[in-house]
């Protein structure tokens, strides 16, 4: 298959005018997601820090850690008591007497004011205790809830799915919207996810998919929510709690928040520091001293006290200390600060008294640990094709991945990174359409897109329908296949067809990439050829020949024609296998290629470009070796394989070796990260063995 991507898209279609018209109408331009995601999550929680200490309910062990943390945080507040000592009842029902309690035990914490109980006519809540009456009195004063009639409650009615979500939605009404929150009145849900409320009144249809989009429910599966199934225990608290975190509600004490512990490296990070009192009311004016330091231990002495050398003060220049420069807690008892996060690192937050001091083992403190990754540099592009496809089968569709990729090839988890896909349509070389649409990458920094070619009908057999899209990304990234090779011009191209299945590739892998030059069993290697058609799919039944240069190893019994057992067939998978011997003391390294027999087009593999294997042995001792070419990096073992004038060696490495970059002295990680197969070292080796200091030097 040809490389892809740059800047647009075209359809090249010679003589097909339905599959012009086909692709443009409808879905062939890439499909972004579904709708319907949960695009206004909070940013921040209520249930941190002292909200998820153990409530000592032993009847919830059982439960995953978020429904087991929501309901240890409901009794943090005071929502909930439990059923009795020591029992939560997590599968009991809801009635509408409890509910009523629990969110006026909640109004408080979010920064409801509620008003002095008075009868609101309900007849069938006399016999209730006091406290009882009063939230439902309250709730209906506060227009949350109607009642089942004018003049009835329902109070041990049990609570559906469907009353729960307008019970929270016009609590959320009332509720102040907090750091991070969404005010639910700006919510607008932009799919349908559940297909079970289309017949639901409009206002229980809308609630639903709002709070559906605010992440307080996911469903009672992916695609139902089963409006009128009624609520358990344990999944009020999970409800409760999801609404709680887009609220003002945060636990007593200081607690420290962050939109994200994993932060691009040099990018900026929003902290928030909460600060509240016993009974969770916002704490004002309240000091806020904030320092921080790289990941590492001993920031502070043997009696607590900061070092001042590893530290640094983020307000004002007076580290770990109470001062006139801390910021302050704002009305709402929080202190949103932006925190440039320049590698890993680990951030202090604290309060009290001015000019009182840190003490590491006195001092109330919260912390977060921030683990930075490396910026993106490059758009990788995959597809879900096998590798050697050159084709695709009419009717079939493609799905490609365009992840953010750092310098090393790991994925950068990096959000709303637009990238554009702009598609140009061609026919008889005629441009009949263009178009450019603009998406933006997930939470896993890709976008993922699908592009069919379903609705083509071949009128000959040699039609083809040809795909070309090229990207643009505003950021300026590289755009990389998934061997990180660039693509030349980043150009894509894709053919449909409906021809005959021919051979067409063959694919070399070897269970090894070096072993130990020797005569015994150790000596062993193994080698798979895969032999697939245009289309990706097996060839089987084909008999494939496995040659390499020199006596040992799989050798070759004449010119282009391999020893009899080096001559397996393809199986239904379409692999043929050969294991062999080096039977050699000598190092060396072995060029292996393959080619088929009985085709009527012979398919090889790159005799220009063939399989290497390494047959090693270890760096001799007791003189330098020098400008030796890395084959191999193990980096799970610390191992190289070196070839080089004098031999093919392997050699092992730890980070108590000595490691320069021409004439400097390099750090162990910057060698593992720098170090490339293909680069060229100076290896000084005064003596070859672990328990030994070595010294290599690599090329600037």
């Amino acid at each position: 298959m040809a490389a892809f991507l740059r800047l647009r898209a075209r359809f090249t279609l010679p003589g097909v005018v339905i599959l012009v018209g086909a692709l443009l109408a409808g879905s062939a331009l890439p499909v972004a997601a579904r709708n319907g995601e949960q695009d206004e999550l909070p940013l921040y929680s209520a249930c941190v820090g002292s909200a998820l200490e153990s409530a000592g309910f032993r009847d919830i062990s059982s439960y995953s850690d978020d429904t087991e943390d929501a309901i240890n945080c409901l009794a943090h507040y005071g929502i909930t008591i439990g059923t009795a000592r020591g029992y939560f009842s997590p599968r009991d029902g809801i009635s509408r007497a409890q509910m009523a309690l629990f969110l006026i035990r909640a109004a408080g914490p979010v920064g409801i004011e509620l008003p002095e109980p008075s009868d609101q006519g309900f007849r069938d809540i006399g016999r209730y205790p006091r406290y009882f009456r009063d939230a439902i009195n309250q709730l209906a004063e506060l227009r949350i809830t109607n009642g089942k009639t004018a003049s009835t409650f329902d109070p041990m009615g049990l609570v559906t799915r469907r009353q729960m979500v307008k019970f929270i939605a016009r609590f959320l009404d009332l509720a102040p919207a907090g750091v991070g929150g969404a005010d639910i009145d700006d919510v607008d849900p932009d799919g349908d996810v559940f297909d079970d409320i289309d017949d639901l009144p409009l206002s229980y249809y809308r609630d639903i998919r709002v709070l559906y989009e605010m992440g307080i429910t996911h469903g009672a599966t992916d695609d139902r929510f089963h409006p009128d199934r009624e609520l358990t225990r344990s999944q009020m608290a999970l409800f409760v709690t999801r609404m709680l975190a887009h609220t003002n509600a945060r636990p007593a004490g200081l607690t420290l928040q962050a939109e994200d512990e994993v932060v691009t490296e040099g990018y900026t990070v929003e902290v928030v520091a909460s600060f509240r009192d016993r009974f969770h009311r916002p704490v004002a004016d309240a000091p806020v001293d904030l320092f921080s330091a790289p990941r590492r231990e001993d920031h502070f002495t043997n009696s607590g006290r900061c070092k001042d050398e590893s530290l640094t003060p983020e307000f004002g220049d007076d580290l770990c200390e109470i001062d006139l420069d801390d910021e302050t807690t704002d009305g709402d008892g929080n202190l949103v600060y932006d925190l440039q996060v320049d590698e890993s690192l680990i951030l202090w937050a604290w309060t009290g008294n001015l000019r009182e001091d840190f003490d590491e083992d006195r001092t109330d403190y919260v912390s977060l640990h921030f683990i930075t990754t490396k910026p993106p540099v490059a758009i990788e592009v995959s597809n879900d094709l096998h590798p050697a496809a050159k084709k695709v089968r009419f009717g079939q569709r493609v799905d490609f991945t365009f992840q953010l990729v750092d310098r090393d090839g790991d994925p950068v988890y990096e959000e709303d990174v637009d990238i554009t896909v702009v598609s140009e349509e061609t026919l008889e070389g005629r441009v009949t359409n263009r178009r450019t649409r603009t998406y933006g990458t997930d939470s896993s920094g890709r976008v993922e897109l699908t592009f069919p070619l379903s609705r083509f009908r071949p009128v000959n057999d040699d039609d083809e329908g040809l795909l070309e899209f090229t990207v643009d990304d505003a950021a300026g990234y590289d755009v990389i296949d998934v061997n990180g090779k660039p693509i030349p011009n980043g150009m894509v191209q894709l053919a449909w067809s409906d021809g005959d299945d021919v051979a067409t590739t063959l694919v070399l892998e070897q269970s090894a990439r070096y072993r130990y030059a020797t005569t015994g069993s150790r000596g062993r290697n193994s080698v798979t050829a895969t032999l697939v058609d245009q289309y990706g799919d097996p060839v089987r039944g084909v008999k494939i020949h496995f040659i390499s240069q020199g006596p040992n190893g799989l050798g070759q019994d004449a010119p282009d024609m391999a020893k009899p057992n080096h001559r397996p067939t393809t199986n239904r998978r379409g692999q043929a296998t050969v294991r062999y011997s080096w039977n050699s003391n000598d190092d060396g390294t072995e060029r292996i290629s393959a080619f088929t027999e009985g085709l009527d087009r012979q398919v090889s593999t790159d005799r220009d470009d063939p399989l290497e294997h390494y047959w090693v042995d270890d760096a001799p001792t007791g003189r330098a070796l020098t400008s030796y070419t890395v084959k191999v990096h193990n980096r799970d073992r610390n191992t190289l394989v070196i070839e080089g004038t004098e031999g093919t060696f392997i050699v092992v490495y730890d980070r108590y070796d000595q490691f320069n970059l021409g004439n400097s002295t390099e750090r162990y990680d910057r060698f593992r990260e720098d170090l490339e197969e293909g680069d060229t070292m100076d290896l000084d080796l005064q003596s070859h063995d672990p328990d030994d200091t070595n010294i290599f030097t690599r090329r600037p």
